[in-house]
């Protein structure tokens, strides 16, 4: 019987491939970076940000450690407390900027709130970020629990995240782990909680360049959201 279908965030619920897109077609970045005197393409800023992913994967020193940042300092610009803190704010607008959700999303959630089925949020970012995309694309009340792994101290490959989210669950409702449905299009880390007993689905969307984890497939995979309803009517 399932009691909560969990979401990933980025690449799951939101439109990241928009939002990446966009960025870059309007040069968001590079305009930022102009601002302190600093001359990137975005290009460059796009290899900036996969080698920082590659090299961290992981680690939550990442969540603390702007791209943008990164690359003034190649530049040789060293930016004060009060700079960076601008920095991030305008890079902050501009992923708000073109934030919104997946096709479909919308009435997915709605569906699943339809078959009295309770909702979670676990995201491999800071709650200041994600509460502020929530907002944007509508979703802010949506769900029961949200859980970020800058909150907990762990990413979800180190499977803590989803530790602390049967700990809350369970003050909601007695909460077994395979009553728990995970969706997110992260191999290295939203399928890591089927180690734990938890179902998982794989939204097949941006899932090149990932980690594998050794012994460690999903259970479902979908190409639209739309396709989960027929799993959770199989399994609710």
């Amino acid at each position: 019987m399932l009691k909560w279908v969990v979401f990933d965030f980025g690449d799951t619920l939101s439109d990241d491939n928009f939002l990446r897109r966009k960025l870059s077609e309007n040069k968001e970045r590079s305009r930022i970076l102009k601002k302190f005197g600093v001359n990137a393409s975005e290009e460059k800023i796009r290899r900036v940000i996969e080698e920082k992913r590659h090299r961290m994967w992981g680690k939550m020193e990442r969540h603390r450690i702007n791209s943008l940042e990164l690359i003034a300092k190649e530049k040789g610009v060293n930016l004060t407390a009060k700079q960076l803190a601008r920095l991030v704010k305008l890079y902050e607008q501009a992923h708000l900027k073109y934030s919104k959700p997946v096709q479909n999303a919308s009435e997915l959630l709605n569906f699943i709130t339809g078959k009295n089925l309770r909702l979670a949020l676990i995201s491999n970012t800071t709650p200041e970020r994600l509460s502020k995309r929530l907002l944007k694309l509508g979703f802010k009340n949506k769900f029961k629990i949200i859980i970020t792994s800058v909150q907990v101290g762990g990413e979800k490959s180190s499977l803590f995240p989803f530790m602390v989210f049967l700990a809350r669950a369970n003050k909601f409702i007695e909460t077994k782990p395979e009553e728990v449905l995970m969706v997110g299009d992260r191999v290295d880390e939203d399928i890591a909680a089927s180690i734990l007993g938890i179902r998982t689905v794989l939204f097949d969307g941006r899932t090149k360049g990932f980690k594998k984890m050794k012994g460690v497939q999903p259970e479902f995979k979908i190409k639209d959201l739309l396709e989960l309803k027929k799993i959770i009517n199989e399994l609710a």
